[in-house]
């Protein structure tokens, strides 16, 4: 049953505005209900020395994304402070524009303790920003950590190579194809177990789904933080098949239809679609 436990250690949360684009979608009390309620749920459905054999309160992280998130400020800040208040490392993954036209919030964030790392997209229209080396020397001062991912070209054009700033601190660099291009090639690792991959992701509208690749597919919920208790009610049975039979790759089972595959990331999708 540890297993079960540590789907709990991470969270992927996905964020969105609402119409108002001063707001997000659902509102922070609901994510804070949510943890709170999870955490006394855990301790009393599972034995005490079960928690501290997964050492399930150990280094955990929640990963906030989302698109224009600092337009909605104040409730991105009391969510994150949410999973912060409790002792989780907190990662925000921002686009190089947003973070450069809410550079102030951001450090705010980041000088408070309330999120740990940044993880910052670099796409095309980022590359218009004019005094990227201010950006990164802003941001290196703080004490969070740094992870930027971006085309080459992209990265070059906003000195991501050059910027004294950045090559004075241990940063994570991954860049990616240029746009436009495409890989065919499938992952090395064939469709598998996928309860080892599995982590509780939650998209804007509050559905809960046990993988970020099922985000927005809303069959494949198991529940919303609205109701929490249809998630527990759901979550015991759904974790524990998937540990026990892993996912059905049968040519009979949901393989057979790629609009059905409730129990693959879309990484394994596309593997299972391609080898059908």
């Amino acid at each position: 049953m540890n297993q079960v436990i540590n789907l709990f250690r991470n969270f992927n949360i996905f964020l969105e505005t609402d119409n108002t684009g001063k707001h997000l979608l659902v509102p922070p009390e609901y994510y804070k209900h949510w943890f709170e309620s999870t955490a006394e749920w855990l301790q009393d459905t599972f034995d005490l020395e079960e928690l501290r054999q997964s050492s399930l309160f150990a280094g955990r992280e929640v990963i906030l994304s989302g698109i224009n998130l600092l337009d909605a400020y104040d409730d991105f800040k009391e969510i994150a402070k949410v999973f912060s208040d409790n002792n989780m490392a907190v990662t925000m993954q921002i686009e190089a524009i947003e973070l450069y036209n809410h550079l102030e919030k951001v450090l705010d964030l980041a000088k408070n303790h309330i999120i740990t790392a940044v993880c910052i997209s670099i796409h095309k229209e980022s590359t218009d920003i004019s005094s990227p080396e201010l950006m990164w020397e802003k941001l290196t001062e703080t004490a969070v950590s740094l992870i930027i991912t971006g085309a080459v070209n992209n990265l070059k054009t906003l000195s991501v190579f050059s910027s004294p700033s950045l090559n004075s601190q241990d940063i994570r660099i991954c860049p990616y194809p240029e746009e436009g291009e495409t890989y065919e090639t499938l992952p090395e690792n064939t469709a598998c177990n996928c309860v080892e991959h599995l982590i509780i992701s939650i998209g804007a509208d509050g559905f809960i789904y046990p993988c970020l690749g099922l985000i927005n597919i809303e069959k494949c919920a198991i529940g919303n933080i609205t109701d929490d208790k249809a998630f527990y009610d759901s979550f015991i049975p759904f974790a524990s098949k998937m540990i026990e039979q892993g996912p059905d790759i049968s040519s009979s089972g949901p393989v057979a239809n790629n609009s059905e595959l409730a129990w693959f990331c879309r990484r394994h999708r596309y593997e299972v679609s391609h080898n059908e």
